[in-house]
């Protein structure tokens, strides 16, 4: 599947082959003025608080993101990519590219890893894993290695103990992108969002936006249909996320290490005439040197970090 790009900032909306100058002129006009909007708005914090549900760019009485504590991984995996939580948070899932496996823990207490968790079960993949994501229920589960998502049937939801089964998979090519990383889905499973760059090509580094024929499938129909161009805020993003409504987008930068916002005026929706994405602020994550995946719990009040250079699960909460 090959994504189209404009500019490198853009993707051409389908059915614009006819476009006239004069209309390419407004369209460059309006991005600039776009553009112009969102340099003022970066702001610079582990001063501001990650609360407000997933919004580094709300201040609330000086309050501050607080490290709450962490988890060595390191005996089952040494290169962390990715962590995810299942739908209640009493099982923590981390994938790599050393160990190719899917380790599922229990957590002796929900969504809080300082507490204790323990090695349940560990899928062997044989893959070098650089994403994770399940379905709105547990019992999909799906794989990205490289440019290639796998996607596979749980007999349990979230239990991948019970028994796991391959379905499928898809190579998904975005224009410009030769390295994937992260990936996530909306709120109904009918649309997916990957995160990649072009290590050799600075400006080639975006969010690219998919839609699927069948609600979490991705051996169905796959259909690129936007892609922002994030290179002037991200150097090399590792994974994304949204909040509950699709209204905040989060990167994560393993180059610049820090993690991204974007305010969405529709939820998921990155089409610049819909949605208007607007750059709302950064936070730099202060103890992953090279910071691969992250996730959140809480309604946004917590996040999760791995990276390749701890083998540890960082966790953060508001102070």
């Amino acid at each position: 599947i090959y994504a189209m790009k404009w500019y490198k900032k853009m993707r051409v909306p389908d059915g614009a082959q006819n476009i006239t100058a004069t209309n390419y002129q407004n369209w460059i006009v309006l991005f600039l003025l776009l553009g112009a909007l969102m340099s003022n708005h970066k702001i610079h914090s582990q001063e501001l608080i990650y609360g407000n549900g997933y919004d580094l760019a709300s201040p609330r009485g000086g309050m501050a993101l607080a490290y709450k504590g962490s988890v060595d991984i390191s005996d089952q995996e040494i290169s962390p990519t990715s962590v995810i939580f299942n739908d209640d948070g009493t099982k923590i899932y981390v994938i790599g590219v050393t160990g190719k496996k899917v380790n599922q823990y229990g957590l002796n207490t929900a969504y809080d890893v300082t507490d204790g968790i323990t090695l349940e079960h560990q899928y062997s993949t044989g893959r070098l894993l650089g994403g994770i994501r399940f379905n709105d229920d547990g019992t999909k589960m799906y794989l990205l290695e490289g440019r290639t998502f796998f996607q596979y049937t749980l007999n349990t939801a979230y239990d991948l103990s019970a028994g796991v089964t391959y379905v499928g998979s898809e190579q998904i090519f975005p224009a410009g992108e030769s390295s994937l990383a992260g990936f996530a889905f909306n709120d109904d499973g009918s649309r997916m969002f990957i995160t990649g760059y072009d290590p050799t090509d600075g400006y080639s580094v975006s969010v690219d936006q998919y839609s699927l024929s069948t609600d979490y499938d991705i051996t169905s129909t796959v259909t690129a249909q936007e892609q922002l161009g994030i290179y002037t805020d991200a150097d090399q993003p590792t994974d994304i996320a949204f909040n509950d409504d699709g209204t905040i987008m989060l990167i994560l930068d393993d180059g610049d290490v820090k993690v991204h916002q974007y305010e969405l005026s529709t939820p998921y929706e990155l089409d610049y005439l819909l949605s208007a994405p607007t750059y709302s602020g950064t936070w730099d994550v202060p103890d992953e040197v090279t910071p691969k995946g992250f996730t959140f719990a809480q309604s946004g009040t917590r996040m999760f970090i791995v990276g390749s250079t701890d083998n540890t699960v960082y966790q953060y909460t508001v102070d």
